[in-house]
């Protein structure tokens, strides 16, 4: 009697089982990146990378920031009415602080599957 399977048939069979396979972990094993610019004066002065557990200061026109656990703050700046301290920790993606006397920026950017499209007020 014939064997209906042949050594073409199973490599082939095991080969789009894997293709399969690595597709589906793939898109289930994606994680959200996340990164903080620091604008100057308009002009991007660093990219940071929100996705490493590491704590740093930053020094940043009139002031610093602190990058801790996948946020980043300010923490210090010379400004009169100390409002960009305010913002707290930024972590998700589109959250903005920013310092108008001293004309920075902090944008968190970057893929994150679970933020909303649009939020309205």
């Amino acid at each position: 009697m014939r064997n209906l399977i042949k050594k073409g048939d199973v490599a082939i069979i095991l080969s789009v089982a894997l293709i399969s396979c690595m597709l589906m972990l793939r898109d289930f094993s994606h994680s959200n990146k996340k990164y903080a610019n620091v604008y100057e004066n308009g002009e991007l002065k660093c990219t940071v990378d929100l996705n490493k557990n590491e704590e740093y200061e930053i020094e940043i026109a009139g002031g610093k920031l602190l990058v801790r656990n996948g946020e980043i703050c300010y923490i210090a700046s010379d400004c009169p009415d100390g409002t960009c301290e305010s913002f707290g920790w930024l972590g998700r993606v589109g959250d903005t602080a920013s310092c108008v006397p001293n004309r920075t920026v902090v944008t968190v950017v970057g893929e994150d599957k679970d933020a909303p499209d649009a939020i309205t007020f």
